[in-house]
């Protein structure tokens, strides 16, 4: 995960080297594993004003497929301090989410998900984001859309990852 970040912060760099770039307007978007980069990416470089996630995790407490994160790609090593008694956990992805207030973030997330099974919570995982975001006075610069569906980024997500995206880059 380190890597991943460390390669955004990378694209950030050379971005903001170009003449035609404004710097307090630069926006992440990912689908899968291209969300959960872009969510730790925001969460750790606070040069990205504005992120999307698309269907990009379920909540370490309920995914039965834990070791993803740190035995099958080793994305988070130190969770499998955890193998065995995840409920342990002392960090979930609301939690990561967090961190990224009060800068705006839109977090789209399906239902029916085979590579992220368990994604019922996902209304509560907003609610406890969007929380948060109140407390730093920016509750609208959250957003979310839940929907019945499958892994992909379906048409009516995108029009509200792109409508939020403009609203927070083009807007200012």
């Amino acid at each position: 995960m380190g890597k991943m970040v460390w390669d955004v912060s990378r694209a950030i760099d050379y971005l903001e080297s170009l003449p035609g770039v404004d710097k307090d307007r630069i926006g992440c978007i990912g689908h899968s594993h291209g969300a959960y980069g872009t969510i730790f990416a925001m969460a750790l470089d606070e040069r990205l004003k504005v992120g999307v996630a698309s269907c990009g995790f379920t909540t370490f407490r309920t995914d039965p497929r834990f070791e993803r994160w740190y035995r099958l790609t080793a994305l988070l090593p130190r969770l499998g301090f955890y193998e065995g008694h995840v409920r342990d956990t002392p960090i979930d992805f609301h939690h990561i989410l967090s961190l990224i207030a009060p800068r705006p973030f839109f977090n789209s997330a399906a239902l029916d998900v085979g590579i992220f099974p368990r994604t019922e919570n996902m209304p509560w995982v907003n609610v406890e984001v969007k929380q948060v975001y109140g407390l730093h006075g920016a509750a609208d610069a959250y957003d979310s859309y839940v929907f019945k569906g499958g892994h992909q980024f379906p048409p009516e997500a995108r029009d509200q990852a792109y409508t939020f995206l403009d609203k927070w880059l083009k807007g200012k």
